[in-house]
């Protein structure tokens, strides 16, 4: 629903000075914010087992508002790079996956959805190598892909901005390696953090999954 009420900011976007549309626009937003959270509330609130609800709620709540967080940064260079009517339109459709899982894990039409937990599996830990190699896995992984959008962002700017200048992400991963001004350093010292920051949580996961299980055998065994 949020991601539809940018239609309305995306026919602003396009039309001249016009207070009242920009009323209506806000409005339309509000509303379907209003509609989705509450949706989304009790979703969460149904996901939740009764004798962890409080905790696990708070806990689903603040993992699924940290992309609005994340998001937030990269959507000004989003616009800086293709403008905002493309903006609105690129954030209608990344709203689609979501609805498509929504209808994955709850039907249409089904007023009661049904969640189960599965037991934590045993799995053989991992040693301090393979959990590094993994960890490195994760933030070339991370940093390659942030590289690539940061120089795809790039190139679409110039395109944009730049009379006669084609798109060239060559040239962007260029100019991305070799910094000339404050920002471009400032640039690159982010997507280094973005990689770091990838391969400590994807070590983190790594162990926690292969972690799993161990204190409940360890139970179990006593």
């Amino acid at each position: 629903m949020e991601a539809l009420s940018r239609a309305g900011y995306f026919v602003l976007a396009r039309s001249q000075v016009d207070v009242p549309l920009m009323y209506a626009a806000t409005g339309f937003e509000m509303l379907m914010s209003g509609m989705g959270t509450g949706a989304f509330s009790v979703l969460l609130l149904r996901m939740t087992q009764k004798r962890f609800s409080a905790t696990q709620y708070a806990l689903f709540s603040s993992l699924f508002g940290l992309p609005r967080l994340v998001a937030g940064p990269l959507a000004g260079v989003v616009v800086d790079a293709v403008g905002w009517p493309t903006f609105f339109i690129v954030s209608i459709a990344c709203g689609i996956p979501g609805m498509i899982l929504l209808a994955r894990f709850v039907p249409f039409g089904v007023r009661e959805p049904q969640f189960t937990v599965e037991p934590p599996s045993l799995r053989g830990r991992l040693s301090p190598r393979g959990l590094l190699a993994r960890g490195i896995a994760g933030a070339v992984v991370a940093g390659g892909a942030a590289v690539l959008i940061a120089a795809t962002l790039s190139a679409l700017k110039t395109t944009r901005t730049v009379q006669g200048a084609g798109f060239d992400v060559g040239a962007a991963l260029t100019g991305l390696f070799h910094p000339e001004t404050a920002g471009d350093a400032l640039e690159l010292a982010g997507l280094v953090i973005v990689a770091l920051g990838a391969g400590l949580f994807t070590a983190a996961v790594v162990a926690a999954r292969h972690g799993a299980g161990w204190e409940i055998a360890a139970e179990e065994t006593r």
